[in-house]
């Protein structure tokens, strides 16, 4: 199932929900979030509540702590996950190049929605995950 979202200018993006998305496209957003994961230094790496995460490590980073590599890593995640999650939009065929063509507010735009989305989690807890497990 889809749900038409409306995106300045009259513009429009059909997006598919989280768990309808399929794997072919959900394995290049796993990827690039291992790829930004690895460029992530210990030191400097968010923690995450009700983990048992060092607490002396800040909860977001700085400006100055970003390299290069990692602004384009984290933008290569943005990218996937809107393609993974646009089934069609009012801009043609959905590609990354146009994606890179997009005006700024569509992209941020869709971008805050992709993200929205992106929240809700899978069930992976299911009996036969379970079942499977082993003792």
């Amino acid at each position: 199932m889809t749900t038409r979202f409306a995106l300045p200018d009259d513009a429009w993006a059909d997006l598919r929900e989280a768990t309808k998305i399929p794997e072919r496209l959900r394995r290049p957003i796993t990827r690039a979030g291992l790829e930004l994961n690895h460029l992530v230094p210990d030191s400097i790496r968010p923690t995450v509540e009700g983990t048992d995460a060092d607490p002396a490590v800040p909860s977001e980073l700085k400006v100055e702590e970003i390299t290069g590599d990692m602004w384009a890593a984290a933008q290569a995640v943005d990218d996937v996950t809107i393609i993974a999650f646009v089934e069609a939009w009012s801009f043609g065929d959905v590609t990354l190049a146009v994606l890179g063509d997009l005006p700024g507010d569509v992209f941020d735009a869709l971008l805050a929605e992709c993200r929205r989305l992106n929240e809700k989690k899978v069930d992976t807890e299911s009996p036969a995950i379970e079942a499977a497990a082993p003792a």
